[in-house]
């Protein structure tokens, strides 16, 4: 099962759901499980756009220095 986290997305999103799924599990009609998939897409698609940012800021400096 580790070996599926291959980015820091998915561990983002796979701590996220952990612990997401400890907390609300005194949630009726068991929603906390829904609940942590939902937070973990939203963690997961965050962290996969914070990482784009930076990668974009990155190659922005990188050009600015070569010129």
């Amino acid at each position: 099962m580790v070996t599926a986290i291959a980015t820091r997305s998915t561990l983002v999103a796979v701590c996220i759901a952990g612990i997401v799924a400890l907390l609300a599990f005194d949630l009726p009609y068991r929603l906390g499980l829904p609940l942590a998939v939902i937070a973990a897409s939203i963690a997961g698609s965050a962290a996969d756009l914070m990482a784009e940012r930076a990668d974009l800021r990155r190659i922005r400096n990188s050009a600015g220095d070569s010129q």
